[in-house]
């Protein structure tokens, strides 16, 4: 008795929900990060520490006034 093989072609459909970050949290395509400067630093600039998710630190000058 011969057992034939019906192969078929098909595509494979994933699903990729997010989680949950701690630091950052996603709006569209993009990643944001929220942190808390003092009054001081808002008005006369500062430079903020970001850690991203693949273990650089990213150092962002604030220059503006920020609200």
């Amino acid at each position: 008795m011969k057992c034939c093989l019906l192969l078929v072609s098909a595509d494979i459909v994933f699903i990729v929900k997010d989680k949950p970050h701690a630091w950052f949290r996603r709006e569209g395509v993009d990643l944001i990060h929220s942190t808390t400067i003092s009054l001081c630093h808002a008005l006369i600039g500062c430079t903020v520490e970001i850690h991203t998710l693949d273990d650089r630190v990213l150092h962002i000058p604030i220059t503006d006034i920020v609200q």
